[in-house]
């Protein structure tokens, strides 16, 4: 059975819906990830799932306990869940240690088990030393670990994260990623996580769910969703990808004078046809194999660990990046190719049913 399951979730807010028709199960010890623009309705889901919202329609259930139904909600606090806030939510005036002890204190725990908790949760973020601490001399990434802290005090069936690390800076945001993510494995706590940064998704989850306009795009793997995009929205905004409209008959796609030849059988009729620009090879000879393009540079971008090109071929463009970066000319000649492997034809205004 999973730890988390929800069952066509619909919650609106009078005329408008928020989400609709969402279903997910989470595993236990699995931690997925929902991803998605501003407004496609992740943060709605995890508050559905926190107790914060009531929902219009569906169930949420943890274990075997419903928690959620139409006229039916546990509050928050009989959840047993634990949650990390994008705004931390800890107190300033209080110690760290004051901070964790608050959820177990609410618990009318014995003393002795509140310091244990304490100590255990302080510990495990890598904060032993800092209990008597203010919460106001601690750092960004500091303070975060103090939330996260909190919420381990619990000892939560789930764990909830709504965009934790937004408000840090790049380098710490980066760092703390590695961090929640060795914790939560360590832990082996279930956990649904919010985030609108694809590669903070990549880095931490087992799984993601993709969300757009308040239903499920795709489920996957990060490899899943990057390489095996189901509709023109997941090949967007996981990553950066060239689309282009076509006419398939099955393995070759043909967009305007161009032939684009795929490795799998793919749709036939109106299609998208898309591949990555790490996948383009772009050479001063003309190499071998299909999907070859003459073209010309249009623009070139020094990105440091690689070079970001926009080619032209008879009316269109290509993006490709290259690692290790190297050196163009504008104007210059090259070819370009992408191997039948990394081509991939979406049927157009099909939308993709979640897969598992």
């Amino acid at each position: 059975m999973p730890k988390l399951s929800i069952r066509n979730l619909q919650k609106s807010y009078g005329a408008k819906v928020a989400v609709s028709n969402v279903d997910l199960d989470v595993a236990e010890g699995e931690l997925v990830v929902l991803l998605g623009p501003s407004g496609c309705g992740k943060t709605t889901t995890l508050r559905c799932v926190a107790g914060l919202e009531d929902i219009s329609g569906g169930t949420i259930s943890i274990g075997e306990e419903t928690v959620s139904a139409p006229g039916q909600s546990l509050p928050p606090e009989r959840r047993k869940i634990g949650m990390v806030f994008q705004s931390y939510a800890i107190w300033p005036h209080m110690t760290v240690a004051e901070n964790v002890a608050f959820g177990p204190k609410l618990m009318k725990l014995p003393r002795q088990d509140i310091e244990t908790r304490i100590s255990g949760a302080l510990e495990l973020v890598g904060l032993g030393s800092f209990s008597g601490r203010h919460v106001s001399q601690l750092s960004g990434g500091q303070q975060q670990r103090v939330a996260l802290a909190r919420a381990m005090a619990l000892e939560p069936r789930i764990l909830l994260f709504d965009e934790p690390l937004s408000n840090l800076d790049a380098k710490l945001r980066e760092r703390m990623r590695f961090e929640l993510r060795q914790i939560q494995q360590r832990l082996n706590i279930t956990s649904l996580y919010v985030t609108h940064d694809q590669q903070e998704a990549m880095v931490i989850a087992d799984r993601i769910i993709l969300m757009n306009g308040g239903t499920i795009e795709q489920i996957g793997t990060p490899m899943d969703l990057y390489h095996r995009p189901k509709t023109r929205f997941a090949a967007e905004f996981v990553g950066l990808a060239n689309i282009y409209d076509g006419e398939s008959d099955g393995t070759t796609a043909r967009v305007g004078s161009h032939e684009f030849t795929a490795a799998d059988p793919q749709p036939r009729g109106k299609v998208e046809v898309v591949f990555r620009p790490e996948e383009v090879i772009v050479s001063a000879e003309r190499p071998d194999g299909p999907n070859v393009l003459t073209c010309k540079v249009r623009e070139c971008h020094f990105l440091g660990n690689a070079t970001d090109l926009i080619l032209t071929a008879d009316g269109l463009d290509v993006r490709a990046q290259l690692s290790p970066a190297r050196d163009f000319r504008i104007g210059e000649t090259l070819w370009a190719s992408v191997p039948a492997a990394s081509v991939r034809y979406l049927p157009v205004g099909e939308r993709a049913a979640a897969a598992a």
